[in-house]
């Protein structure tokens, strides 16, 4: 009967092919509603006929044909409210997914030696090379898209189910195009496959998923690891196949494990290399060790040391010294380099390269002590010692006619900006504010933000308080990178309590006793304890905690009072150191008080040393960086009057590496005036140079540059050999296989076609909303009145 009503209405065009149609109510009433609408049908019936009957003189028959018309006018019109239609149904079928993760990391970037013969044939067949050694030559992700293009795996699985190809690394990327070569190439720092599987399976929604096909080598080094990977898996029911590429015979490997030294140094000090190398599948094998300098504007390389020594057991790390003073000032390049092997899988990592700069300049530094503590007697002499220094020295307790020491004497204490100018650091030692007023502490603080000289602060328990309740010494206050607290006894602890370096303060150079951070704690934690430290309410925003005092009388709800703290004000340093106790670590060795004194020394001096007359300063926030991990960038600029120079746009900064280039806009930075900072990616590996030019600067003028190391990221490479049992292990979780490179070809015919039936309700078709019910409903009126005319019924 439905076929013959859309034959007779005209609809077969409006009806999809393959759909099927029925006939049904759009608004039938039901329950009380329905009750309610045949009553008031039956009333209109009953109202009409009782009408009619009582009306007029006409016959019987015509009263009859009258109120016929009339009650099928409103039988239409309760047509047209019920909405009679054609509901259409489609049946659809859809196919299910097939999943591809391909590894993107950079151990996919790996060309592996293959030492198993059997292996090394099998892949050579499976990739289609003429010779076995030829796939030596290609990397893992060469390899890998050789054997799947050949195998036609991608081709397919597509014929099966819907594809998905993803890649991952340290985070999964959906493929928006065909699958290439290109876009499937290593550039990641890590290896997430949870992340990955968990993307694709949540990017599939609720339809049917056939197989998660992985290529990759199996080293997952972030993220939830294995169990994850399974249980993502089990919870869709979905088997997991994996293309396994890589040697699981570990790579013989030469690294340099790390390299470090003094950022700074001055002409005629030994600059102090600190290496460390990690050899594996050499051992008791002979190995040299080069370290060699080369100036960075260009020049010839000298080399400096060669030392030969026995490759240590696999996984070992041997820590090496080297000591190099060179004849002229300048910034020169350090290399230490592992001569590479024939046999070797990975020689990135056997060089490491670092810069120092070496200067002629002597800093002055003006030591300020309210009285003559031992902390005074000690840091006067060993000030006055060093010979890169010109120390001035003023004891507020001196009587007036008492000769002030130092290698420069004062007769009176700095409190002007033009007195002050004359130094590069101020370091004070619980001064006296008696000496002090608002005007001398306006001019420290334009000396610190504005002509970049460097402050230490050392509070104590005889003066600091009072300075504390200077109101006009806010100022000085507003430089210490710490919010003072009160001090209600001048009493330190019954007994010594440790410091403690923080994970910034190892490896910081107001803080750095050892070049390598795990020492430098440990050194740290060894040092004599101190009895007093003043009590801090906490470091300011922005400022970085060093060292903690280990007193648990101390600690807060934010942890151990801090004790070295460091920030920058405006353009330049800020130390606040919490005690003057340090005189207690020459019991252990004059070396260790000396490295940390000419240390912090140097870092205060370094914005007016190391700037010179320069208009633009570059910094790194060290010297060494992984792949992928940001570079921040900071940059002071001053104008040919050498006033701080404000762009509101900023400044643009062109980084390099090898031939690859990128620009980073540097922003206008909260330190101060004349201050910008921005943060770039790394395009490379190798040496990272960064320069930036003044929007005045005059044609052909050079660029200020500050060059870092951006070597391979240690998590990819430290352990690169195909990890078997870890795939294996998950497909055996999960019904699926670890693929030999034979069997590529064949996965497709193991892989189910996965489609689902599904039944889709589309837009009905009206019945009613047509001409026709208009014209009938209409008509029967325009006849029943016109009856009613000729009866003279109306």
């Amino acid at each position: 009967m439905t076929e013959r009503l859309i034959e007779l209405l005209g609809l077969g065009d409006r009806i999809p092919e393959g759909a099927e149609a029925h006939f049904e109510w759009g608004h039938l009433p039901r329950g009380e509603s329905g009750l309610l609408a045949v009553g008031c049908l039956a009333a209109l019936v009953l109202l009409t006929v009782w009408l009619y009957r009582r009306e007029g003189r006409a016959s019987a028959w015509r009263k009859g044909l009258l109120a016929g018309l009339r009650l099928g006018a409103l039988a239409a019109v309760a047509l047209v409210l019920l909405e009679p239609r054609l509901a259409i149904d489609v049946r659809e079928t859809t196919h299910g997914y097939t999943v591809v993760l391909w590894d993107a990391s950079l151990s996919m970037s790996l060309a592996d030696p293959y030492q198993d013969d059997e292996r090394r044939a099998a892949l050579a067949a499976a990739a289609g090379l003429e010779r076995d050694a030829d796939v030596a030559a290609l990397t893992r992700h060469e390899l890998a898209w050789r054997i799947v293009e050949r195998a036609r795996l991608l081709q397919g699985l597509a014929e099966k189910n819907q594809l998905l190809v993803y890649t991952f690394d340290h985070e999964p990327r959906r493929l928006a195009g065909e699958p290439s070569a290109e876009g499937l190439a290593p550039r990641g720092p890590a290896t997430d496959l949870g992340a990955a599987v968990r993307r694709a399976l949540e990017d599939t929604g609720g339809r049917g998923v056939a197989a998660v096909v992985a290529v990759t080598d199996g080293r997952i080094n972030r993220g939830e690891g294995v169990q994850a990977v399974i249980a993502a898996l089990r919870r869709r029911d979905v088997p997991f196949y994996a293309l396994g590429v890589g040697d699981p015979i570990p790579p013989k490997d030469l690294e340099v494990v790390d390299l470090s030294a003094e950022p700074r140094a001055m002409l005629g000090d030994p600059i102090i290399v600190e290496g460390a190398i990690r050899a594996r599948g050499y051992e008791g094998q002979h190995i040299e060790a080069v370290l060699t300098l080369r100036p960075r504007e260009g020049g010839a390389e000298v080399e400096v040391e060669r030392r030969h020594l026995g490759a240590p057991p696999d996984g070992e790390v041997v820590h090496l010294t080297f000591q190099h003073a060179p004849a002229a000032p300048g910034e020169y390049v350090l290399e230490l380099r592992l001569p590479p092997r024939e046999d070797e899988a990975v020689t990135d990592d056997n060089q490491r390269a670092v810069t120092v700069t070496v200067s002629d300049d002597v800093s002055r530094v003006l030591l300020v002590a309210g009285s003559p503590t031992f902390e005074y007697h000690f840091l006067r002499t060993r000030l006055v010692r060093e010979r890169t220094a010109n120390v001035s020295c003023w004891l507020q307790s001196a009587q007036a006619r008492f000769p002030q020491e130092g290698n420069e004497r004062i007769d009176a204490l700095p409190v002007t900006i033009e007195q002050l100018r004359e130094f590069d650091a101020v370091v004070l030692l619980d001064p006296d504010p008696d000496e002090l007023d608002a005007a001398a502490a306006e001019a420290l603080k334009t000396f610190v933000a504005e002509h970049r000289g460097g402050l230490l602060y050392v509070p104590g328990p005889k003066f600091t308080q009072a300075l504390l309740a200077r109101p006009d010494l806010k100022p000085l206050r507003d430089l210490l990178p710490v919010n003072l607290g009160e001090l209600v006894e001048a009493r330190g602890a019954a007994e010594p309590w440790p410091l403690r370096a923080t994970p910034d303060g190892a490896d910081h150079p107001a803080s750095r006793l050892e070049p390598d951070p795990e020492r430098c704690r440990q050194l740290w934690a060894r040092l004599p304890g101190l009895f007093f430290s003043f009590p801090v309410r906490g470091e300011k925003a922005g400022a970085t905690v060093l060292l903690r005092h280990e007193d648990p009388a101390t600690v807060t709800e934010r942890g151990a009072r801090p004790f070295l703290v460091a920030q920058y004000f405006g353009g330049g340093p800020v130390l606040f150191l919490g005690s003057e106790e340090t005189w207690r670590w020459r019991s252990v060795g004059a070396r260790v008080y000396d490295r940390f004194w000419v240390g912090a020394l140097r870092y205060l001096v370094q914005g007016r040393v190391a700037g010179g007359r320069k208009r633009v300063e570059l910094l790194a926030d060290k010297a060494e960086y992984a792949l992928g991990e940001p570079v921040r960038i900071r940059c002071h600029a001053v104008d040919r009057g050498y006033q701080p120079l404000e762009l509101r746009d900023g400044l643009e900064a062109t980084a390099r590496v090898g031939d690859e280039v990128v620009t980073v806009k540097l922003l206008p930075a909260p330190q101060g005036r004349g201050w910008y900072e921005g943060l770039l990616l790394p395009p490379g590996q190798g040496v990272l140079e960064v320069s930036v030019g003044l929007p005045d600067d005059a044609p052909g003028e050079r660029p200020a540059t500050v060059a870092v190391t951006v070597r391979p990221p240690d998590i990819e490479f430290s352990d690169p050999a195909l990890d078997e049992p870890l795939l294996a292990g998950i497909a055996a979780a999960t019904s699926g296989a670890l693929l030999a490179p034979a069997d590529v070809a064949g996965l497709p015919g193991r892989i189910p076609s996965l489609t689902e039936h599904t039944r889709s309700a589309r837009a009905p078709i009206p019945l009613w909303d047509r001409w026709e019910t208009v014209a009938l409903i209409a008509g029967l009126l325009a006849v029943e009145w016109a009856l009613r005319k000729r009866s003279r019924m109306v």
